[in-house]
């Protein structure tokens, strides 16, 4: 057996024994047990190998059952989890109070055990939401309008430091030595299986997945009925019936075979860096994977982060030519009124929420392989009473994914894009108990499927919008999960 494979056993399972030696963990079973019988879920969080999250979950999750990836390589954080102990989900309206109210419940019944004084020890749940709280069809309706997912294993690597938690389900006939016996059985086959499957020798010995063969599934009258649409959007602004529109089409693939999810993310983590990638599976029916630029929020204790990202022109092939075309999109009247739709959205959401605001005065670039962006971060100190679930829905959706004013604009934004968003551009991402949370704009994703695969991506309309320019702009914005498609393709 190599080295990391034996190391990945010795470390997590020796600090296991060591609690159960020095009965810490069965003392805090004990308590929790005698003081809350209706205790539904135990976490254990323990020290782990620096192993790549990613290939955790390549080796060890099942394509069959719930599977969730988060990573942003700039910023050394990486989760992937696996195995759905809980589902809190929700279909049709009111879908972030009722996941509130449910995620709360869970909460009580969660009892979490750690001497790991990490902000992620604990108790983590994964999910998101869709972009309309309207009722969702086909493959979409299995991640239901809203869910959140309990998992019974999670691996976090944040920094050098990386964390695994295990989840267990207590039932009436539990007691403490049980209990024990669950976690170290469950421990021994995780740790087990993932030293087998990353020994060298299996590894570089075994077969790959076989190529996958893509055909094209538009028609060039979908592009000339999308850009009528886009005329047609330009014309409801020039009567002033909203300012800004998101306009989102789908490009549909065709494969033999269904496309390994991680082989996209592992092409996408690693040509853009500063996004975020991410992958949430409720079952084996559809995976939902993404690579995108957009922070809704990230909170630590107090402290909000967000950015308002909108307007965006390509890269150059030289030094120069990046420079100038930064410079143009600095000073595009169009770009301009369209990234300050979303600051202002943006600090009107915040203000109910906040007790400092801080915001730059003008916008800079923020530089991608492909393409760049119009960028404000924006921080704020947030009052006691926040509660994240509904920072969520008051944020939710942005100028930048849905238009501007927002109650006028979003009424026509299904009827002109003539598709199903399903979770495209909703939130999504993770929270705990510990303050911490992290949510993206899921744009720049797609949604795989046995044998079919839908990419999304969308441009904002304004005045001065051009239906040829603005299908270009999807083309650009295409391109990440298309490059990563082909790649799994090999």
């Amino acid at each position: 057996m190599p080295e990391t494979s034996n190391y990945i056993s010795t470390l997590t399972r020796d600090y296991f024994s060591r609690l159960c030696d020095e009965n810490h963990f069965s003392e805090f079973l004990s308590n929790t047990l005698r003081e809350d019988e209706q205790a539904g879920f135990i976490t254990i969080s323990l020290p782990f190998d620096k192993v790549d999250p990613l290939a955790v979950l390549e080796t060890y999750g099942n394509s069959d059952d719930f599977q969730y990836y988060w990573e942003h390589p700039n910023s050394g954080l990486a989760i992937a989890a696996g195995e759905a102990l809980h589902i809190c989900r929700h279909y049709g309206s009111s879908r972030f109070s009722k996941l509130r109210r449910e995620v709360s419940k869970l909460e009580q019944q969660v009892h979490s055990y750690s001497e790991i004084p990490h902000s992620l020890a604990g108790m983590n749940v994964f999910g998101g939401a869709s972009f309309f709280d309207k009722p969702l069809s086909g493959v979409w309706s299995s991640f239901g309008n809203s869910s959140f997912i309990l998992p019974g294993w999670t691996v976090i690597r944040d920094g050098k430091f990386s964390l695994l938690t295990l989840g267990l389900q207590v039932t009436d006939n539990d007691d403490p030595d049980t209990l024990i016996d669950k976690a170290e059985a469950k421990l021994r086959h995780f740790t087990d299986t993932l030293s087998d499957q990353l020994d060298q020798s299996v590894v570089l010995n075994g077969t790959t997945d076989a190529a996958l063969t893509l055909t094209a599934d538009n028609s060039p009258a979908f592009r000339n009925r999308w850009e009528e649409n886009v005329a047609h959007a330009k014309d409801l602004i020039d009567q002033n019936v909203f300012e800004k529109i998101v306009m989102a089409r789908e490009e549909r693939l065709h494969t033999d075979g269904r496309a390994n999810p991680t082989r996209l993310l592992h092409h996408l983590r690693t040509d853009y860096p500063d996004c975020f990638s991410f992958l949430y599976q409720v079952n084996g029916q559809a995976a939902f994977v993404g690579c995108t630029p957009e922070k809704l929020l990230s909170i630590e204790s107090d402290r909000l982060y967000t950015d308002g990202l909108a307007g965006s022109i390509s890269r150059g092939k030289t030094a120069t030519q990046d420079e100038i075309l930064s410079r143009k999109l600095l000073s595009s009247g169009k770009d301009l009124r369209e990234h300050q739709f979303v600051v202002d959205y943006i600090l009107e959401k915040l203000e109910d929420y906040s007790v400092e605001i801080d915001v730059p005065d003008q916008p800079g670039i923020r530089k991608y392989a492909n393409v760049q962006h119009l960028h404000t971060p924006i921080t704020a100190s947030l009052n006691h009473a926040t509660d994240v679930m509904a920072l969520l829905e008051k944020m939710h959706p942005t100028p930048a994914v849905g238009g501007y004013p927002q109650d006028r604009a979003l009424p026509y934004i299904q009827e002109l894009e003539q598709i199903e968003r399903g979770w495209y551009a909703g939130p999504i991402g993770w929270m705990n108990r510990n303050g911490r949370s992290e949510f993206s704009v899921a744009i720049r994703s797609g949604l795989i499927q046995p044998n079919k695969v839908r990419f999304y991506a969308g441009c904002g309309i304004v005045k001065g919008s051009d239906p040829e320019a603005e299908w270009r702009e999807t083309e650009l914005k295409l391109l990440p999960m298309l490059n990563a498609l082909r790649h799994a393709a090999e």
